[in-house]
């Protein structure tokens, strides 16, 4: 059975309160070489190490809106 792997990574373009001229993306793929990883209800969620530079001390905090029926990414 395939577990569902989320990748986050820094995207070139966008706004972000972490890097002038990069912005979070997301994608679905398994880890190569994974710095962090996090698992929660069977997903899999990581940064690669290549991305680490991205978060520089942040820590990326997901919550989901009911309401707007979609995730909401603050940094701490």
């Amino acid at each position: 059975m395939n577990t569902p792997d989320v990748r986050f990574f820094a995207r070139y373009g966008g706004c972000s309160n972490v890097q002038k001229g990069f912005s979070l993306g997301v994608n679905k793929e398994e880890p190569i070489d994974a710095a962090v990883t996090l698992e929660k209800n069977g997903v899999i969620f990581f940064v690669e190490q290549n991305d680490m530079w991205y978060f520089d001390g942040h820590d990326l905090h997901i919550e989901f809106d009911e309401k707007q029926n979609e995730p909401v990414f603050t940094y701490r």
